[in-house]
């Protein structure tokens, strides 16, 4: 007997993927870009490495008032002056002579970019972990395309964050010493771990954005299958997220209101593909129980 699926389904809780991309989430990735590039300009002997290494040190979020930090993450204008004022305070504090350093190299605009490449390179982490988990609880009668499904989804998702997610080089020219503009390029994309410059920004988060819509799609089709066998409600909680992905992931192709909104899109996008692969993964564990 097929099961009928809530019409408002529950939301479903907390899931791991909310604190990878929430506010504070994203001000980290800033910080950790600003302290990439210290570190990545230290290896080419731009800066000293004590520099690097006390800014690397003051770059958390937690030595910050969370309401600076909330109010940072939100500055549409510029978060990323705002984010930088706040570190080079802290680290003018720790050893002055550092603190000119802080925000040497790329545009405001370049460290935005990269930042948002690190949250997606964490946030595609989790949800592989998920699909793995999911993976390892798909097979059974009635099941045979589930883990075709999510090896296609994982694999994907994976091209796209270990090549596809590049760091944003404009305004490195001048930042290293003569010679070693490359070497710096390079310095830095292994420092915060994304891929070396290539397609434009906004063509990497096209192509993020058509992976997230595959994985929902993948993630869907599994929700309706095991809607039929024990569990509705969950089966309706991953539906109901994987849903909306594709019409936003179409968005990030067409971005309309600067790289702010853009960001929001892409978040919206990795928040739902993560909550969906991680309720897919107690879906599938209660259809296992449900088949034995």
């Amino acid at each position: 007997m097929t099961a009928d699926l809530p019409d408002r389904p529950p939301a479903p809780t907390a899931a791991a993927i909310e604190p990878v991309v929430g506010d504070r989430a994203w001000a980290q990735a800033v910080l950790d870009v600003l302290a990439a590039l210290a570190r990545a300009r230290a290896r080419v002997g731009a800066v000293p490495a004590q520099t690097a290494a006390v800014i690397t040190r003051s770059a958390r979020t937690e030595f910050f008032h969370p309401r600076l930090i909330a109010s940072a993450a939100r500055d549409a204008a510029d978060p990323v002056t705002t984010l930088a004022a706040l570190l080079t305070r802290l680290v003018a504090e720790l050893d002055p002579p550092s603190a000119e350093h802080v925000h040497g190299g790329p545009t405001g605009p370049a460290i935005l970019d990269t930042a948002t490449m690190t949250v997606a390179h964490r946030a595609l982490t989790v949800i592989d972990g998920h699909l793995g988990g999911a993976l390892t609880s798909s097979s059974g009668p009635g099941t045979a395309e589930w883990p075709g499904l999510l090896r296609d989804a994982r694999c994907r998702l994976r091209r796209v964050r270990d090549e596809g997610l590049p760091v944003a080089a404009s305004g490195l020219d001048g930042y290293a010493l003569p010679g070693t503009r490359d070497d710096l390029v390079d310095a830095f994309a292994a420092e915060i771990g994304l891929s070396r410059p290539g397609a434009p920004a906004r063509t990497a988060i096209a192509g993020l954005g058509s992976a997230l819509a595959v994985t929902a799609g993948a993630l869907g089709r599994i929700a309706a299958g095991g809607a039929r066998v024990r569990d509705p409600v969950r089966a309706a909680q991953v539906l109901s997220a994987t849903r909306q992905v594709p019409p936003l992931a179409a968005g990030l192709s067409r971005p309309a209101g600067g790289r702010r909104a853009e960001w929001r899109l892409l978040r919206e996008c990795l928040r739902l593909t993560g909550t969906a692969a991680e309720t897919a993964v107690s879906l599938l564990r209660v259809v296992e129980v449900a088949r034995s």
